[in-house]
């Protein structure tokens, strides 16, 4: 009586499939091997940042350079969160990068969905319009950024016309004037908007939905992958910005991070270790929030690559 063989569990072609995924790539191993290399480069000043930073001030000027601290000091750390006030700079920082990320998300939402999906007569020159600022350097608006924000009627002691007072200087309003709009984010919304099917709207305009409520309830919902990502880059600008808040602060409670750290540099003599402490203080933030938001990042270039 013969025996019945059972048939294979996956078929010669998958199997075979299977054994070439298996063997060795040159191809693939020189790309990993680059990739590999490259973090490790790029990690280089970040490890010797935090390694520095826990050294006391005679390990740091050592000849030759001594590696790794002995013993670990979190002194420098204590020295620049209390001592070099700190925890106010970071407080200043992450009420500043964090509304300035979130208005400048809604208000680009917003205009983005209005140039992508409405039509009316100029929107094409409009958008070219706001594009072309693109091209306008950043340093150029100050001077009248700075008047706007120092003139600000009624605000800040001025009079209705602007004058004897300090306007929004000194103030939350004034770090946070320029960013609350940029074009970068009307054309990365605008450009992620007008991939959506029509059908959305129309259906919604035949239930009796307003305009707003199309933008509120449709698309910002469907728009949260680049809502992230421009919330990610324009929070890491925000945060690493030193000319805006070196130019409209005055007393040292409204500093941010980066003018923290340039006084933390001395005319005639600079404790290195409190300097990077205080930089590995002010990279922790964008590094949690990029690791957060990192999910969304890379779905928005993904959907973006698919339209």
């Amino acid at each position: 009586m013969s025996q019945r063989t059972s048939p294979p569990l996956f078929p010669p072609s998958v199997g075979n499939r299977r054994r070439r995924a298996r063997a060795w790539n040159p191809s693939l191993s020189l790309i990993v091997g680059a990739l590999t290399l490259g973090a490790v480069i790029f990690m280089l000043p970040f490890l010797w940042m935090v390694l520095t930073s826990l050294k006391s001030d005679r390990q740091v000027r050592t000849i030759p350079l001594l590696l790794w601290p002995d013993p670990l000091l979190v002194e420098p750390y204590v020295r620049a969160w209390v001592g070099a006030n700190f925890s106010q700079y970071t407080l200043n920082s992450l009420i500043v990068s964090t509304a300035a990320a979130t208005v400048n998300a809604f208000l680009s939402a917003l205009m983005g969905y209005t140039l992508a999906r409405l039509r009316f007569r100029g929107r094409e020159v409009v958008f070219t319009l706001i594009l072309s600022t693109l091209m306008v350097p950043v340093q150029i608006a100050f001077i009248p950024m700075f008047l706007i924000v120092a003139r600000m009627p009624l605000l800040g002691g001025n009079d209705l016309l602007g004058q004897g007072g300090s306007g929004l200087l000194d103030t939350y309003a004034g770090l946070l004037a320029p960013h609350v709009i940029t074009a970068f984010g009307i054309f990365l919304l605008r450009q992620f908007m007008l991939g959506f099917p029509t059908d959305l709207e129309d259906a919604a305009r035949v239930d009796g939905a307003s305009e707003f409520m199309i933008f509120w309830r449709i698309m910002l919902p469907l728009s949260v992958p680049a809502l992230i990502t421009l919330f990610l880059l324009h929070f890491t600008g925000v945060w690493n910005d030193l000319l805006w808040p070196l130019v409209v602060t005055n007393s040292e409670s409204m500093r941010t991070l980066p003018l923290g750290l340039s006084q933390l540099r001395g005319t005639l003599y600079t404790e290195w270790n409190m300097v990077m402490a205080g930089t590995a203080i002010s990279v922790i933030p964008t590094i949690i929030i990029f690791i957060i938001g990192q999910r969304y990042f890379q779905r928005s270039i993904a959907i973006t690559g698919l339209k």
